[in-house]
Order: structure tokens, then sequence, then C-alpha cells
């Protein structure tokens, strides 16, 4: 929390001269930087705020990746305020924004809160599938793994070994086949295990 802290004078400084220069790309990635440190502070309200107004700056300049990161930050943020319809409405609007521009980065995010809604719904399964394949994949970024890592601990803990072999299907897939799967909606056909969500 310290470096959170200690970076959002700075990047407010640096957000205050970008709006002076009337630098709408800098205006953005400065305000989605400070969403992020309000996000990691625990200031949920004020992350969602920067998110929202980066998304009207990412649409009007024709920027996908960074329409893509926001929309991700928004779900993340939605998860940490238990809200799933807002986690998982954002997360599938990212999705279909990264896939077809091929950041693989953003698409494993987009998983990512996926699958922590469909843990939150009981449906382990197909949730552990997703954050195994995530855990493992080079394209994904520390805080996802870092955010996915306490579940999958608890999970290790909870669940048997033969549902942690079978959830490993991911180390043969490519992340296409991961997002066909997700399309296809092959996650609901899984079995749901409630009683082992924590």
């Amino acid at each position: 929390r310290g470096d959170y802290a200690t970076a959002q004078p700075l990047l407010e400084t640096a957000h205050t001269m970008a709006q002076e220069h009337n630098n709408r790309f800098l205006v953005m990635f400065t305000g989605t930087n400070l969403g992020t440190v309000m996000l990691e502070l625990g200031n949920y309200a004020e992350a969602a705020a920067y998110f929202r107004k980066n998304l009207v700056l990412a649409r009007e300049i024709g920027d996908q990746r960074w329409l893509a990161v926001n929309l991700n930050s928004l779900s993340l943020t939605a998860l940490h305020t238990h809200d799933l319809d807002g986690a998982q409405r954002h997360a599938q609007q990212a999705l279909a924004v990264a896939h077809p521009i091929r950041c693989e980065p953003d698409v494993l995010s987009s998983v990512s809160y996926l699958a922590h809604v469909w843990a939150r719904q009981g449906n382990v399964e197909p949730a552990l599938r997703i954050l195994l394949y995530v855990d493992q994949h080079p394209a994904a970024l520390a805080r996802d793994k870092n955010f996915n890592a306490t579940l999958l601990a608890a999970w290790r803990e909870a669940l048997a070994p033969e549902i942690f072999t079978a959830a490993a299907w991911g180390k043969t897939k490519q992340l296409d086949d991961v997002v066909v799967w997700i399309a296809g909606d092959g996650h609901t056909s899984q079995g749901a295990h409630r009683d082992y969500y924590r």
C-alpha cells in the first residue's frame, strides 16, 4: 500500500499536466493508473469513477487496448465490491474488445474475472479450469496471478486432488480455444461444487 500511496500524488501531478496540455492520451493513461492506485488502496468508488472517464476517452480516441484495460479494471473493481453482475458484464465487454485485437494479457484478465464470477456463483470446476490456465500462461499479468492466488490456495486445501487433475485441461489449450469454450457456454455444463467456495 505504501508504494501506491507514494505514487498517488505523482500521478495526480502528471494527470493535471496532461489535462493542461490537452493531451487526451496522456490524460487517459495517467487516469487509468490513478484508477489502479485507488483500486489497490481500497477506494473503489474513486477507482470506478476514473475507469469510467477513461472509457469515454478511449472510445473517443479509438484506442481499443485501453478500452479493454478500463473495462477489465471496472470488472475487477466490481469483484471487490461484490457486484457480480457488473463484474461479468464488464469482463465480457472487455473480452469482446481484447480478443479480436489479439491482446493476450487483457484477454487473460477478462477470463480470470469471469472465472471469479463463476466461483462466487458456485461453479467451481469451470472457474478452476480458467484460473489454472491463467496461472501457467506467460502473458498473464502479475496482478491477475496475485489476485487468483488466494482462491487457488484455498481450493488446493479444500478440493480433492483429482478435481485439480481434471481441471488442468488448459495445458493442452490455446487461448483461442479457451475463449471459444467460454463463448459456447461450456462452463455452464460443468459440475458445481458450491460447498468448496470460500
